[in-house]
């Protein structure tokens, strides 16, 4: 095993210290090896050292301008620091050396639809239409890449096209079947046309496919939330009526139900809380996690 191979099953496993500690030893034998260099970037990026991540992979970019994976993963870590505006520029670059490049197109999406602007709705428009069409020309590039289908269903999501993103979706589980991700976007937006059966259907077949994926079980559990929210709101109308036909007597096993249906959602609100908590330790930029964990699927 050489030490590109030792440094990635390093990385891998989440072993950023050890990863780091092995492509340094080997970049004082090859000083000017960009690829050490990425992956020491990569490795303090794991270590949630954006700064330090951010000089080497720069290094990386200086000594092999012509690779567009070193500025795709300068673009990661320019996000990671909060610099979405910067970040969305350097993938522009990426694609502009390379725009058939998988990786870079699915960073790309990822890094557009991360911008907080999106949300405006004048600078909404032109935002989604540079994401969807990255997301054309990396489905007309790899027609039987999953990913690149499911990048154009989180386009169309973005868009509240849901119709699309459903056929998107299913376009990629055609080529992988059991693919988490489709699975998943196909369960938001059968939720967002109000399908709350098929949604549910299809997130659950998500967490099994990928038990790890924390996007499915978070679909899942708010379309849960919603449900419970909405049974509580009957209950407690139902309480009222009984009470004012049959008397406090009938009102014991409704206010139990109330009572429990809240303590549900109260149990699920102080776990979400909890969760991005720990998230906020991390230090990183909101939408930069889930653009992390892409990275490591694309890889």
């Amino acid at each position: 095993m050489n030490a590109y191979e030792h440094c990635e099953m390093l990385l891998s496993k989440g072993q950023y210290s050890k990863a780091k500690q092995a492509a340094v030893e080997a970049l004082a034998r090859e000083p000017e090896d960009a690829y050490l260099h990425s992956l020491i970037g990569r490795a303090y990026l794991g270590l949630n050292d954006p700064l330090q991540a951010h000089s080497f992979v720069s290094k990386a970019v200086a000594l092999a301008p012509g690779e567009s994976s070193f500025l795709a993963q300068l673009g990661i870590i320019e996000l990671t620091a909060g610099n979405q505006r910067q970040a969305a520029e350097t993938l522009r670059s990426a694609r502009s050396i390379d725009p058939d490049n998988l990786y870079v197109l699915n960073l790309s999406i990822s890094v557009l639809l991360a911008d907080p602007k999106i949300r405006n709705p004048l600078r909404r428009d032109a935002i989604l239409d540079e994401a969807s069409a990255v997301a054309d020309g990396a489905v007309s590039a790899h027609p039987n890449s999953p990913s690149a289908h499911i990048a154009r269903a989180r386009v169309h999501v973005a868009a509240k096209e849901y119709a699309e993103a459903e056929d998107s979706a299913r376009y990629a589980l055609a080529i992988e079947p059991n693919n988490a991700d489709a699975l998943t976007l196909l369960g938001k937006a059968a939720a967002k046309q109000g399908r709350t059966h098929d949604a549910g259907d299809f997130l659950i077949q998500a967490s099994k496919a990928d038990p790890t994926s924390d996007q499915a079980l978070s679909e899942l559990r708010s379309i849960s939330s919603g449900w419970l929210i909405l049974l509580g709101v009957v209950v407690i109308a139902g309480s009222i009526f009984l009470g004012t036909i049959g008397g406090p007597t009938l009102l014991v096993i409704p206010l139990i139900m109330a009572a429990a249906i809240g303590g549900i959602v109260m149990l699920g609100d102080m776990l979400s809380k909890w969760s991005e908590r720990n998230t906020a330790r991390r230090k990183l930029h909101p939408d930069a996690q889930d653009i992390l964990d892409q990275d490591r699927k694309f890889r």
